[in-house]
């Protein structure tokens, strides 16, 4: 019999491309599909990264209900009409391959999901053989306690194969799209049962989708506070080492450096050896900064917060000023931003500010710009350079501690201001762009967190 006279075409583009644009706006998308009537926030659900925010603002979305039962009654949702599923059943059979290779030929055309798909290593044929099925119990199975743990092992698949949420909505439309008309035809001589037989597939469909999403969320919010503990265990490990390791060779240097001061002023100005004890110095001072950024790197942050406006941070940095090596121009992208009120420690944000700057002065740059937004999360402060950027191997371990770029560097200043921007409830994240680097310090407008 092949696919109903339904999907025509044209019909097959507009379900198609509709379900994987996502360039529509909430009012069209809610217009033709009534999935977003069960998420508060579309255009966030929609556009949102695949990894989690820890601090995403969700306080004014409400919670989905996670029993069946109260599912059901959140989406208004009858088990009644379930019996007018099963005549679909004999048609959509007919058409089912060729259900599938629409489905999938559409998603193989999107790159992210083509990607997702060859990085887990399954196979179109396999993917197929999972959809068949779920087709079919989506026409012959009730909506049950069965069928609901299903769906949560499907989020949780999900998660493993770091599929972005957005393709599980964009692919269930498509899906509801290609099912939906089947209702038509199976009920065609009753057009009432049609239109219910369609409203309650769509509904199921949702609440399917629901389910697996909750799941998604729940799998992806573990995984993210399992790998921020294990962070947190090797920073504390890695802490501690550092502060042993500094403790032992801090006393030692002090003396050797002492002595070597005094040898060196005793000794005359035009001796050989004297240059030599000058380079000892220097080496032993040296070592006495890595010695300092251990301590600092091991040393609990507790920070002791204020309002204070952004300008006024970086007029603080004095000792700029004072250093015949920083030739950087620090301005604001707007004079505005200037007075934007953060609530943090100043003597904390300084170091960090303190050490974007001379990170950018020693790449080279000569001009920093500070952008300050506003937005639900909170405050974000964005610092860029025109210098050459974070070449892309170092980019992505850019914060852990000792990865660094320079010859003499510790790699320890960015993974001292995570540190500090997380015990201020916030993040810093790192951005190249075409013409140096940008630093987001994002920070919450309730301040510090516990």
């Amino acid at each position: 019999m092949g696919m109903p006279q339904l999907f025509e075409p044209k019909m097959l583009d507009f379900a198609q491309n509709f379900a994987f644009n996502t360039d529509l706006n909430d009012d069209e998308r809610n217009f033709y599909h009534p999935i977003w009537g069960i998420f508060p926030s579309k255009s966030k659900l929609l556009r949102s990264q695949a990894h989690l925010s820890p601090m995403a603002n969700t306080n004014n979305i409400p919670e989905l209900p996670l029993d069946l039962v109260s599912l059901k009654s959140y989406a208004n949702y009858r088990d009644k009409d379930h019996e007018l599923l099963p005549p679909l059943q004999g048609l959509i059979n007919e058409s089912l391959e060729e259900i599938l290779d629409i489905f999938y030929r559409k998603v193989l055309d999107n790159p992210t999901a083509r990607a997702v798909f060859e990085h887990s290593g399954t196979s179109v044929e396999s993917l197929k053989v999972t959809l068949r099925q779920w087709i079919r119990d989506l026409v012959a199975t009730p909506l049950n306690d069965a069928s609901f743990a299903r769906q949560r092992r499907i989020g949780a698949r999900h998660v493993e194969v770091a599929l972005p949420h957005s393709f599980m909505i964009l692919g269930m439309t498509l899906l509801k799209s290609l099912l939906s008309r089947f209702a038509f035809v199976a009920w065609r001589e009753h057009p009432r049962k049609a239109e219910r037989c369609r409203a309650h597939l769509e509904t199921k469909c949702d609440l399917l989708l629901a389910i697996m999403l909750k799941s998604y969320e729940e799998d992806r919010e573990r995984l993210h506070r399992d790998h921020i503990l294990m962070e947190n265990e090797n920073i504390l490990a890695m802490g501690r080492m550092s502060a042993s390791i500094a403790h032992e060779i801090k006393n030692p240097l002090a003396g050797i450096h002492g002595a070597v001061t005094v040898l060196h002023g005793r000794t005359p100005e035009d001796s050989g050896e004297r240059e030599i004890m000058s380079s000892v110095i220097e080496q032993v001072q040296r070592l006495s900064g890595t010695v300092s950024d251990l301590l600092e790197f091991a040393r609990p942050v507790s920070p002791k917060a204020r309002d204070i406006s952004v300008g006024d941070l970086v007029d603080s940095l004095k000792v700029l000023d004072s250093d015949p090596d920083f030739n950087c121009i620090v301005g604001f992208q707007d004079p505005k931003h200037r007075g934007c009120l953060l609530h943090v420690d100043p003597l904390l944000m300084q170091n960090v500010l303190l050490n974007l700057f001379l990170n950018a002065r020693d790449a080279g740059a000569t001009e920093l710009t500070l952008e300050v937004l506003r937005s639900d999360e909170g405050v974000t402060l964005t610092v860029r350079d025109n210098g050459p950027g974070v070449p892309d191997k170092l980019a992505e371990d850019l914060f852990k501690p000792f990865v660094t770029g320079k010859v003499h560097g510790t790699g320890l200043g960015l993974a001292i201001c995570r540190k500090v921007i997380r015990t201020h409830g916030g993040r810093i994240t790192y951005s190249g762009h075409s013409e140096g680097a940008a630093f987001d310090i994002l920070l919450p407008v309730s301040g510090i967190s516990s």
